[in-house]
């Protein structure tokens, strides 16, 4: 039997997102805002958190398919173009965000990522664009490994 569940939810508080960027190249050290409106995408390192809060998914279930939307607005070159690895925080509960630095990169992340950003894939051209990505990364095989290591109905 197959059964079909369609979770279309937003981030909920300003705290369940967040942006961490580097002010300095090649430092580790990241300041955050929980304020994120928009990246300036450029050679510095820059990451951003998504928290949903109170998405159960049942025990045992097979993930098919499973999509994220997002949209990029900027403007640059071919060298300033967003380039994102897509993962997970492997954490039954992940935490809201804080000011703290680096306080996305210091969390545990899946095994399995993703990665998005050319421009076939956000159909945007060099120079201006807006963009939201043409076709949604199956993100099935990040939600998978979540599925499969956490016990969801406790």
């Amino acid at each position: 039997m197959t059964v079909v569940i369609d979770i279309d939810k937003a981030v909920a508080a300003s705290s369940d997102d967040a942006g961490e960027f580097d002010q300095t190249p090649f430092s580790p050290d990241f300041d955050m805002d929980l304020t994120l409106t928009d990246f300036n995408f450029d050679y510095y390192k820059e990451r951003s958190g998504y928290r949903w809060d109170n998405v159960t998914i049942p025990v045992g279930v097979t993930i098919t398919n499973a999509y994220i939307d997002f949209a990029f607005a900027g403007t640059g070159d071919a060298a300033s173009d967003p380039e994102h690895e897509l993962w997970f925080e492997d954490n039954i509960n992940p935490l809201t965000f804080t000011t703290a630095d680096m306080n996305i990169s210091d969390r545990t992340v899946t095994s399995t990522q993703l990665t998005l950003g050319d421009h076939s894939i956000l159909g945007a051209t060099p120079g201006d664009w807006w963009s939201e990505i043409a076709t949604p990364p199956d993100i099935s095989s990040i939600i998978q490994e979540l599925v499969d290591s956490y016990d969801y109905s406790g």
